[in-house]
């Protein structure tokens, strides 16, 4: 059989139920990558996929650090919202006294791939956008989000800029 022509299963029905259940047991060869089990060599011709390899995408927009103690570092933003808050839950968690536990959030417009919103969660300083307080905001290229001291810009690009390429390149930053 050719490579071509070789099934393709999926990789939870790829492995026997009980492996040691076959009366003749075959060398297996060891997992290193940590990606895929150990498998007997030679027991099959299939081709296993990994759930992993189908489900990457990439992310079309990112916030970046403008100031504060992360300042240059990026966030990427996919298709699960984003919560920024000082709680440590939060996958952007800002130590600061005046930022609530829960803040606000991003979130990815599902029927709009390229759609993303802020939304302030019930925050007691409140969130603002380019000086503006605001309570849900559709982002737009260059946006310049504050939450408590710290300052993020939206990127709605296929990879970040620095921190350093944003100050110089918008205008917006002298209104926070």
């Amino acid at each position: 059989m050719d490579k071509e022509n070789q099934p393709t299963i999926p990789f939870d029905k790829a492995l026997p139920k009980n492996p040691m259940e076959s009366e003749k047991q075959k060398p297996t060869i060891p997992a290193t990558s940590g990606r895929a089990p150990a498998q007997p060599v030679g027991t099959s011709q299939a081709t296993v996929i990994l759930p992993s390899a189908s489900k990457a995408a990439p992310s079309f927009a990112w916030l970046v650090y403008l100031t504060g103690p992360k300042s240059g570092r990026t966030e990427p933003i996919g298709d699960d919202a984003i919560t920024i808050g000082r709680g440590t839950q939060n996958k952007i968690a800002l130590e600061e006294v005046a930022v609530s536990r829960e803040h606000a959030r991003v979130t990815r417009d599902p029927a709009a791939a390229k759609k993303y919103y802020l939304v302030d969660v019930g925050s007691a300083n409140g969130t603002y956008v380019n000086g503006k307080k605001v309570a849900r905001k559709v982002l737009r290229d260059d946006d310049h989000i504050r939450i408590g001291e710290t300052v993020l810009v939206f990127k709605m690009v296929g990879k970040p800029k620095t921190s350093a390429s944003t100050a110089k390149a918008s205008p917006r930053q002298s209104k926070m």
